[in-house]
């Protein structure tokens, strides 16, 4: 009996012992406190990154003597954006592949000459790199995709080949728009735009058929884009008879050229004569394989809408470089 009645007291003082507090019961789908602001914090700092702006820059670097130095370091640039010092995020050297745009007018004077336009593209396709990216577009008053990107130089060739004249006026700004548009799908920062024209558009043309955007729509389009354009200047203006064309008319249309290269920190190109054209292309090839690429996090973050000037300075001896003049932070 003794042994019974020391169980039973056991049994009733485990029945009355306080029992600890169990946890309060979570609403379905509550998280801990600890993971749901672990979790705000990484939404945070997603936001943060969608949210900053990185700037691109393809930069041409070049000494006294007019030659390209190779063997930069990301040491060696200093960038510059409303004159503060900006911190290099990204870096690629000249051997990083080039993703380009050809774009070739075949309205008018230039459209008679495809055969030379054909023989001299083709040369240019070759004297790119291995790994160099590709597309062909050519356009009068419409755009048309001759060949996707592509490092396949026997099909750039083939297709090039399979070029016909269509004729027509010629939407110069619309057909440089579908071009920045084909580049926009690209990841990549290097990134150019080789635009073969005489660079008259048919809208400044009185009784002509153009572009349905301006000029300075494409100008506006150009600064917002991280791509390096080398307009080439095929000059047909002794050859152009109508009274529609005037000097003035192709006196504008070099110099709006000359200020697409200028704000995208690529370079403009004169051709006279269809032989040239060779020359030319070798040229716009060297200069693609001497691009350095880097990107930076401006300082200043606001999106004011306000212009911010970019300048590089490259710390090697007589040694310069070129970029985009700057972009407007929307």
């Amino acid at each position: 009996m003794a042994l019974t009645g020391l169980l039973n007291l056991l049994v009733l003082l485990l029945f009355l012992a306080p029992l600890s507090p169990l946890p309060a019961p979570r609403a379905s789908g509550q998280q801990p406190r600890q993971a749901t602001e672990s979790r705000a914090a990484k939404e945070d700092d997603d936001v943060i990154k969608l949210n900053t702006r990185l700037v691109n820059l393809n930069i041409k670097v070049m000494d006294r003597s007019g030659r390209n130095p190779r063997g930069l370091s990301r040491e060696d640039f200093l960038v510059l954006e409303d004159g503060i010092p900006q911190d290099i995020a990204y870096f690629e050297p000249v051997d990083a592949p080039v993703n380009l745009v050809l774009l070739l007018d075949l309205s008018g004077s230039i459209g008679s000459k495809l055969d030379l336009v054909r023989k001299a593209a083709k040369k240019f396709v070759e004297s790119l790199g291995r790994d160099d990216r590709m597309a062909i577009a050519s356009f009068t008053l419409r755009f048309k995709l001759v060949s996707g990107f592509t490092t396949d130089r026997g099909l750039l060739k083939d297709r090039i080949d399979a070029m016909r004249r269509p004729g027509g006026d010629t939407a110069f700004y619309d057909a440089s728009w579908s071009a920045f548009d084909l580049l926009r799908e690209v990841k990549e920062a290097r990134k150019a735009l080789v635009i073969l024209t005489d660079g008259v558009d048919s809208s400044d043309i009185p009784d002509e058929e153009g572009s349905r955007r301006s000029f300075d729509q494409l100008m506006e389009r150009a600064v917002e884009e991280d791509v390096s354009v080398y307009p080439i200047y095929f000059d047909t203006e002794p050859e152009v008879s109508d009274s529609g064309y005037t000097p003035r008319v192709f006196a504008r249309a070099r110099k709006q050229l000359e200020a697409l290269a200028d704000q995208t920190g690529g370079t403009y190109f004169k051709v006279s004569r269809g032989d040239d054209l060779n020359g030319v292309y070798a040229r716009v090839g060297e200069e693609l394989r001497t691009l350095y690429s880097l990107a930076y996090v401006p300082k200043d973050t606001r999106r004011d809408g306000r212009w911010r000037k970019v300048s590089i300075t490259v710390n090697r001896p007589g040694v310069v470089g070129r970029t985009r003049r700057g972009y407007y932070a929307k």
